[in-house]
């Protein structure tokens, strides 16, 4: 196991329960979104983009459209 210092997560809360990991690679040249509810231990993968295809702003911004339909898939999936 080796530590990877080329990626940067920020993370952002949606209300109490839901956070949405913003995860920058530039080995790879990725942007991804994650949406995880805090009390559970999975990660959902929203979207993973090319750098070169899509700004930080953009996929910020089609995260945000598409939040509400993440947040039921990922209930359905996940919770209780």
């Amino acid at each position: 196991m080796r530590k990877i210092n080329t990626i940067k997560t920020e993370t952002y809360a949606l209300g109490e329960i839901y956070r949405v990991d913003f995860v920058t690679n530039t080995d790879e040249q990725t942007y991804e979104a994650w949406l995880y509810n805090k009390h559970y231990g999975v990660k959902m993968l929203m979207f993973g983009v090319p750098i070169e295809a899509q700004s930080y702003n953009e996929l910020m911004f089609l995260v945000d459209c598409n939040l509400d339909d993440y947040i039921i898939l990922y209930s359905d999936r996940y919770e209780d």
